[in-house]
């Protein structure tokens, strides 16, 4: 199995103040938060690394840092509102899903774009050639393995020139603090 990195992220959700209008311009009303990875709706909550960071950082992304050890990101978190804690896996493998994860629940794949740290599933104003945005679910992704990766190759095949459509692949769970 791929090894598993947690993340926190903002919240995006009715409290947000743009969420009105961003549910008005997506078309995604059946979303009751989002929770993604995208860069500019659910910005990372580490956007800069401390010394002591660096020992516990799987990996450098987008805009803000995974980390391997779930308990040291919660501590550096700790005083940080509004956020989700999450576990990722970059590109699973299809078993990822009944994974077990303590104090954790599996969400869905996002898909985000390489070079921006977009979501090409709920920032890019849909690709209704590749999927329907009522598969989304009430997070905003993609609930099955298989459908995910579907998607993830049908949006470079109908979109070669879009740079949203190529994307990686990434399970999420949300933790419990």
């Amino acid at each position: 199995m791929k090894e598993l990195w947690f993340v926190a992220v903002e919240k995006f959700d009715p409290l947000h103040e743009g969420w009105k209008k961003y549910i008005e311009w997506s078309r995604l009303s059946q979303l009751k938060e989002v929770i993604s990875l995208d860069c500019s709706l659910c910005p990372a909550v580490v956007r800069e690394a401390l010394e002591e960071d660096w020992d516990h950082i799987a990996e450098e992304v987008f805009i803000g840092f995974y980390f391997r050890d779930r308990e040291y990101l919660m501590s550096r978190t700790k005083n940080t509102m509004d956020k989700n804690l999450l576990a990722v896996v970059l590109e699973p493998d299809s078993d990822n899903q009944t994974r077990n994860i303590e104090r954790g629940c599996f969400i869905g794949y996002d898909l985000i774009e390489r070079e921006s740290g977009i979501s090409a599933l709920t920032n890019c104003g849909g690709f209704p050639e590749s999927f329907e945005n009522q598969e989304l679910n009430e997070f905003g992704l993609i609930p099955e393995y298989l459908r995910a990766k579907e998607v993830q190759a049908a949006l470079l095949i109908n979109n070669p020139d879009e740079p949203h459509a190529n994307t990686e692949l990434w399970a999420i769970w949300k933790l419990e603090e």
